[in-house]
């Protein structure tokens, strides 16, 4: 993919975000993915490195599986270059993700040490993307901490409750002790909180953060939306999965809301920042068919945006639902209908309903 030619400018050096929380289930993939889609509607060049060995992000924007990746790096099998795939989003690549990093994780390869590695081999990123999107996995452990020292800021998402909260605590207690040492110029770029509902539990959330960390809330929060499960379940980033849903308006304004916070930190040109010039033009481009070669349909069966093949699951063949028609599944349904009606009120009406319920039967059939 090429970058955009209405790109802005480019951001020297490049950003590194990790996208990180201590508790599991905060929603930290759908942040990652759909943060990285819409910096790349932005029109800045991405890469989302994923680190998580669930490959969660690697299932929806790759494959699982890829080769060359991170593993292949770290074990001197490749170079870091040869690790990236093209997306098929424009202005966004990835690196895979592989259940071997959980030998790294645990130690069980000893390949890897909490230094700063992964620092270092991102290090090529400078002179080819804006941003650097890091997906963490959950729980402090090598890859996180080396995803914390290769990062210039940390996102840290959150749900309401006392266990998320307690995450947060301790993610920018890990940020706060990285700063004093191995890290020093490590910052929290904000606290997300996802799964909004305007509960009185939500709003006891937000007010909890904002007097534990003053100003490190995001003002824009990502709203409970069923649209993000479907996308999840059809292997979607949801902003390109439903355009026109209300938390792709809420990823819109967090990630404008982002760039604005590191403007502000001076990462960002001088330039005047303008918010509504950069959600104006993330949505025009989400909804440019050129900006992702795979259409995206709400009511399809399955989208393959994962491997480039439009009605294939994850291993590359068709779905069950994609050989049967849906016109065969109707006329079933319908010959049943009839067949039982006639059934029931038998006499003449069996006899004229019959042969009708028969020929659906049969035509039902042959399509399948």
């Amino acid at each position: 993919m090429t970058s955009s030619p209405n790109a802005p400018t480019r951001i020297s050096p490049t950003h590194t975000i990790a996208i990180y929380n201590h508790k599991g289930g905060v929603g930290k993939t759908t942040v990652s993915l759909n943060l990285s889609v819409c910096l790349a509607a932005a029109g800045y060049r991405c890469l989302l490195v994923d680190i998580d060995p669930q490959q969660s992000s690697t299932t929806v924007l790759s494959r699982t599986g890829a080769s060359p990746n991170l593993v292949d790096v770290i074990r001197k099998q490749a170079v870091i270059e040869d690790a990236l795939h093209e997306t098929v989003v424009q202005n966004l690549w990835i690196i895979p993700s592989t259940r071997a990093l959980t030998l790294l994780e645990t130690g069980l390869d000893d390949r890897v040490r909490p230094n700063h590695g992964l620092k270092r081999y991102l290090t090529f990123s400078e002179d080819r993307f804006d941003f650097v999107v890091i997906d963490c996995p959950p729980a402090m452990g090598l890859l996180s901490l080396s995803a914390l020292i290769a990062a210039d800021s940390v996102l840290i998402p959150t749900t309401s409750g006392a266990f998320s909260i307690q995450g947060v605590q301790r993610t920018v207690e890990t940020v706060n002790a990285l700063r004093g040492g191995l890290s020093p110029g490590l910052v929290v770029n904000g606290i997300l909180v996802s799964l909004f509902e305007g509960t009185r539990r939500d709003q006891q959330t937000l007010k909890d953060l904002g007097s534990q960390f003053s100003g490190l809330t995001y003002r824009n929060r990502i709203r409970f939306d069923p649209e993000i499960l479907k996308a999840e379940v059809k292997r979607a980033p949801s902003t390109l999965f439903n355009r026109a849903t209300h938390s792709t308006q809420d990823y819109i304004f967090l990630t404008a809301e982002l760039l604005g916070r590191i403007h502000r930190q001076r990462r960002l040109p001088d330039a005047d920042f303008s918010f509504d010039a950069v959600t104006q033009t993330i949505t025009e481009t989400l909804g440019k068919p050129e900006f992702t070669s795979v259409a995206v349909d709400p009511d399809a069966d399955t989208t393959g945006i994962g491997n480039g093949k439009p009605g294939a699951g994850l291993d590359g063949e068709p779905d069950a639902s994609d050989r049967k028609p849906a016109g065969s599944k109707r006329q079933l349904a319908m010959a049943a209908v009839i067949f039982l009606a006639g059934m029931l009120c038998g006499g003449s009406l069996a006899t004229w309903l019959g042969p009708t319920a028969l020929t659906l039967f049969q035509t039902a059939a042959n399509v399948n």
